[in-house]
């Protein structure tokens, strides 16, 4: 009887964890996303521009070809999944707040 009524407890535990585990994984990706949304330039002391730079020349839609997308594809240090996924959902440089909400759908699929 004790063991049954300790087994209910410790799945009623694990239960509360997982709850608390996905309101805090919720309110994570809201909270980002909503201080995401609304960039409209691109910073240039992190990876936003190469990424998004990289995006364009992945992008089956970008129909330029420049020496810096070159440039870039040859000695860029960066997995190219990202960037190229990007591209392919039209993600350029002249609509950044795409690129926050790849973002945060990818991290909503994790």
């Amino acid at each position: 009887m004790n063991s049954e009524i300790s087994n209910k407890l410790k799945s009623q535990h694990i239960y509360l964890q997982l709850i608390t585990i996905f309101i805090i994984s919720i309110g994570t990706i809201i909270f980002y996303f909503s201080i995401t949304s609304g960039d409209e330039v691109v910073g240039f002391l992190t990876d936003d521009a190469v990424y998004l730079l990289m995006a364009e020349h992945y992008s089956p839609w970008n129909e330029g070809v420049s020496y810096l997308h070159y440039y870039l594809s040859q000695e860029n240090r960066f997995p190219p999944l990202y960037p190229f996924l990007m591209g392919l959902l039209g993600v350029d440089t002249s609509k950044p707040e795409l690129a926050s909400i790849v973002t945060t759908s990818c991290l909503l699929a994790t």
